[in-house]
């Protein structure tokens, strides 16, 4: 599952997902703390699934906070004061 997961490019799209949910929970939850509130993700083979073993078929990856803070730097914003889907400014 792991060569999977490198081939279709599933990490990076992890990655940006988390980036997603990170600055949206910065945005709306006022006591936001990256280590607790983010849980990293899940991607689950439905075909690699087994009801024999509990963990066949289930990916989950929790990266490093900083790695996550990383790539959020790295994107940077689109605009001071550009306003987003949820009517923020961000």
């Amino acid at each position: 599952m792991q060569d999977s997961m490198t081939h279709s490019g599933y990490w990076l799209q992890a990655m940006l997902y988390m980036v997603a949910i990170h600055r949206y929970l910065k945005v709306r939850k006022a006591d936001y703390q990256i280590e607790k509130h983010l849980g990293g993700a899940v991607y689950l083979y439905l075909r690699g699934m087994s009801a024999a073993t509990d963990q066949t078929g289930i990916v989950h990856w929790q990266p490093d906070p900083q790695l996550v803070l990383g790539v959020d730097a790295l994107l940077g914003k689109s605009g001071s004061s550009t306003r987003n889907l949820l009517g923020s400014t961000v």
